[in-house]
Order: structure tokens, then C-alpha cells, then sequence
């Protein structure tokens, strides 16, 4: 059940980039700008709007779709209380970290989604992103990693590496073409300095970037 609620997630979520795919990227990210300011039930349904965006895939592959295995498994569900655990907690909040700065920071720009269907019109180099290209991917990897760690449960392990698998396939072989595409150098220089999955130590300055936007 959980996996086909994933996949059902997934194909709207493919249907909706196939749209944006006929209609242009620029269009497709010009909907979630408002050049006008809006009135308060406008400001209110756009709110609505970008919260479904960008909580839909994280929701359901966090919460929704192991809370689903841990429901139908033939294992006994608990946690232990080990170092295993403590650890799995530490990698669990460290991911909801990466989330929500992502969620907040796409929240204070207004920029877009996080959505493949209505992407932000202009690269993204700024909190989050200054340590890990894909923050969101990640930050719910380490989630799942951490469930994985507090449970030991056979289906939350193997939900993971299906995450982790898929991801792993389609970042590099399908969006990171389409976003070297879309922004060119740009992308070139901040793909590498920044990790695709684990973040750096340290913030990266964009000193290349902001050297090549002056030239």
C-alpha cells in the first residue's frame, strides 16, 4: 500500500513536469510569482498552494508510507533503547534539519517549489544549498535512515534503499542534465564545489559564481 501510494505521488508529480516540459520551465515558474501584490485570500490560497507543493513527496515518504510498514509488518514494532538508536535519532533530526531549513528558506523567496513541476526560475544558491545540491533529497534520506535505525524493521530498510535507489538513478541521469541545460556555467561551477548528497563542513562562498556574474 505504501509503495503504491509512493508511485501514485510520483506519476502526478511526473505528470505535472510533462506540462511544464510543453509549456517552458520560465512559465511553468512565472505561476508561483505574483508581480502584483496580493490581497489577503490571494496571499492565503498561494500559501495553501506552496505547502502541498512542498510537503506532498516528504510527507508521505517520511511519515505516510513507513507508518504503513510498521502498520501491515510481521515484526514486532519498538524502539530500543541503545546506542543504535541514539544514533539513528541524531541522523533523524539531523535530516528534518536539512528539510525544514529548505521548506523556510523556499518559503521566505517565494521562488518556486520544491517541485519538479514548478521549479524556480533562477538557480537557488542560498542557505541549505550552499552545502548540499539536493537538500530536500537528502534531508529525507537521512530521515529514513534514522527510521530505519530506531525500528530495525526489515520494510523500512528496504523503503530506504527503494528512496536511495531511485534518487541515485534520476538525479544525475535526469535533473542534473536538465538544470546544467537550463542554467549552463552557473550550474557547472555550484555542481563542483557542492556534494550531491552529504553536505560540507562549510558554507560555499559562491565567490566563482559571483566572479563570472560580474564579467
Amino acid at each position: 500500500i505504501g509503495f503504491v501510494w509512493y508511485a501514485v505521488t510520483f506519476m502526478t508529480a511526473m505528470f505535472r513536469l510533462k506540462n511544464c516540459r510543453k509549456t517552458g520551465f520560465a512559465r511553468c515558474a512565472a505561476s508561483a510569482k505574483t508581480s502584483l501584490p496580493m490581497n489577503k485570500s490571494e496571499n492565503r490560497q498561494m500559501n495553501k498552494s506552496r505547502i502541498k507543493a512542498v510537503l506532498l513527496l516528504p510527507v508521505n515518504a517520511v511519515i505516510v508510507i513507513p507508518a504503513l510498514i510498521l502498520l501491515f509488518s510481521q515484526q514486532q514494532v519498538g524502539l530500543a533503547f541503545n546506542l543504535l538508536s541514539f544514533v539513528g535519532l541524531a541522523v533523524w533530526c539531523g535530516g528534518l534539519g536539512l528539510v525544514w531549513r529548505t521548506v523556510a528558506l523556499f518559503g521566505r523567496q517565494k521562488k518556486g517549489f520544491i517541485a519538479p513541476w514548478n521549479p524556480p526560475a533562477e538557480l537557488i544558491i542560498a542557505g541549505p544549498y550552499r552545502y548540499v545540491r539536493n537538500p530536500m533529497i537528502s534531508g529525507v534520506g537521512f530521515m529514513l535512515l534514522g527510521e530505519v535505525m530506531l525500528f530495525i524493521n526489515d520494510g523500512l530498510a528496504v523503503w530506504f534503499l527503494l528512496f536511495a535507489t531511485v534518487n541515485a538513478v534520476y538525479i544525475p541521469l535526469v535533473e542534473e542534465p536538465r538544470l546544467l541545460k537550463r542554467f549552463g556555467t552557473a550550474y557547472a561551477l555550484y555542481r563542483a564545489e557542492v556534494p550531491r548528497w552529504i553536505p560540507r563542513l562549510h558554507p560555499w562562498s559562491g565567490e566563482a559564481l559571483e566572479a563570472k556574474e560580474k564579467k
